[in-house]
């Protein structure tokens, strides 16, 4: 599975998939407030997709391990 962390894998995950036509052309933002997983934004013209993961590990100071499983993807 490909990490969205990596905005190289992200843009190959969404291009594979169709979501967008051209990676040289898709900007990503990523939303920083999250502890339980990763949120970007990516933008190719007028079109925008909210790509979320979850993460195995939450971002804080103790472990504290979840299933990514939890989230499945909405479109």
């Amino acid at each position: 599975m490909a990490s969205i962390e990596n905005w190289e894998e992200l843009l190959s995950y969404l291009l594979d998939r169709g979501f967008i036509h051209s990676a040289s052309n898709t900007q990503v933002e990523y939303f920083s407030s999250g502890v339980s997983g990763t949120a970007a934004m990516a933008s190719e013209g007028g079109a925008q997709i909210l790509v979320k993961q979850a993460l195995a590990r939450l971002k804080v100071a103790e472990p504290w391990e979840c299933a990514p499983q939890r989230l499945r993807v909405e479109i």
